[in-house]
């Protein structure tokens, strides 16, 4: 699984993404569509965070969701 990354605002260093974009999500579920992602969400397969506004994508969640459907 790719990891997506950006540099802090000190120093340059690298820290690893807690949540990601849709556009993120949709890239690290194997570059699937949007629509695609948001039937997943219908169908209560991927829960995003909506505590902000715009809808997130924990890696925890990711990963579960990715686990659970082997």
């Amino acid at each position: 699984m790719e990891t997506f990354t950006q540099p802090t605002a000190t120093g340059g260093r690298f820290i690893e993404r807690l949540a990601y974009t849709t556009d993120q999500a949709c890239e690290m579920l194997g570059g699937i569509s949007r629509v695609s992602l948001w039937r997943l969400e219908k169908r209560e397969l991927i829960k995003p965070s909506k505590a902000l506004r715009m809808k997130l994508y924990s890696r925890a969640e990711i990963e579960r969701f990715l686990e659970e459907t082997k």
